[in-house]
């Protein structure tokens, strides 16, 4: 029995000094506010409601990685919670298909043809504020999640009428994300993946396009074939993962 007790002495003595030796920036979150910066990748899709009276329909499928940059400011209330601004440049694309066919009787959309592709670029300046649940620390590694929201402004805005995907200037989003803090000698970084979804109609609607002074159904057959298309979705909501490594001091 005294050897057992020993050895678990021993064990826990071990343990005791290589958590010492492992614990890199003991003090680092005891400050109240912290500085970074982030790069990373991000994939942009779309919820789409269908307008039910078209015999088109639009789907995303294929995803396309952009880009992502931003800075970090964050408040510590205490050693688990903290407020973090995050402003961020989100460059990405939303690969857009449109199919033509049918409904049948159980209302079930039939389709094996191609109607046309269109490929929209998004550059979002996104503005957001979260609060970030940090867990106990583990030697150098700390989880933690975070949730909030914001507001994203599209930078470059499409305004040809013709196109059939034109997006508003402003959303609003919630968001939502895990990450795991590791901490080195001389700093702390961070691995983070978030998920966001929008709440507004980001499509600027076919009707409202008409009566600009470049009126968008002509005679031209392709530019009756965007029409249409513009005209087979009702409502397009935004939706972001984004996979980002964290630099913070």
């Amino acid at each position: 029995m005294k050897k057992f007790y020993c050895l678990i002495i021993t064990i826990l003595t071990i343990a005791s000094i290589q958590n010492i030796h492992a614990q890199n920036l003991p003090t680092i979150d005891y400050k109240r506010w912290h500085y970074g910066a982030f790069v990373g990748l991000n994939v942009m899709d779309f919820g789409i409601k269908d307008n039910p009276e078209s015999n088109l329909r639009a789907e995303i499928k294929n995803w396309i990685p952009g880009f992502s940059v931003g800075l970090i400011g964050e408040m510590a209330f205490n050693r688990f919670f903290s407020l973090r601004l995050a402003p961020a440049f989100h460059m990405g694309q939303y690969n857009v298909t449109f199919y033509e066919g049918t409904i049948s009787s159980d209302n079930q959309f039939k389709s094996d043809t191609i109607h046309g592709y269109k490929n929209t670029p998004s550059n979002i300046v996104r503005i957001p504020i979260y609060i970030r649940y940090s867990a106990v620390r583990l030697g150098d590694y700390k989880p933690y999640i975070l949730a909030g929201g914001g507001m994203d402004i599209e930078w470059n805005i499409d305004k040809d009428p013709e196109n059939p995907i034109l997006f508003k200037r402003l959303d609003y989003f919630t968001e939502f994300g895990v990450g795991c803090t590791i901490y080195t000698e001389y700093l702390r970084f961070s691995i983070e993946a978030k998920y966001s979804i929008g709440f507004n109609n980001k499509l600027v609607s076919f009707d409202k396009r008409v009566g600009t002074p470049h009126e968008p159904l002509t005679s031209d057959a392709d530019n009756i074939n965007r029409a249409l298309e513009a005209q087979s979705i009702q409502s397009l909501r935004s939706r972001i993962f984004s996979l980002v490594l964290n630099i913070n001091i």
